[in-house]
């Protein structure tokens, strides 16, 4: 029954659009949307796809409606190499070249893309 309650619960929640704060969807969208060429980071939505569902057969994560806090803290393991569980260092290699702004933009946008 408690299973039956838990799924209820969650089932009634709605998700809330709207959660990116203003100052960031520019520059969130342009790495998101468009990554950075001369500095060799790939467009988000490459892996990712256009409202960020991910493609779960290919091993890459929905990303959109997460917690900035999580998608923050989870760029800056993947840039210091303590999370390793990307396929073929796909992740770590792209976190690398983001800056401490690039992440804070990046992981406040993602919480409203849909």
């Amino acid at each position: 029954q408690d299973m039956h309650d838990l799924a209820a619960y969650f089932a009634s929640q709605k998700m809330t659009p709207g959660t990116t704060p203003e100052d960031v969807v520019e520059k969130g969208e342009k790495l998101y949307r468009g990554g950075d060429m001369a500095r060799g980071i790939p467009a988000c939505i490459a892996c990712h796809g256009p409202r960020g569902v991910g493609h779960s057969l290919a091993g890459f994560p929905k990303i959109s409606f997460q917690h900035s806090a999580y998608v923050k803290t989870q760029l800056e393991s993947f840039r210091a190499g303590t999370r390793a569980n990307d396929m073929n260092g796909m992740m770590r290699d792209v976190a690398k070249k983001l800056t401490d702004e690039d992440i804070a933009a990046l992981s406040k946008y993602l919480g409203g893309l849909h």
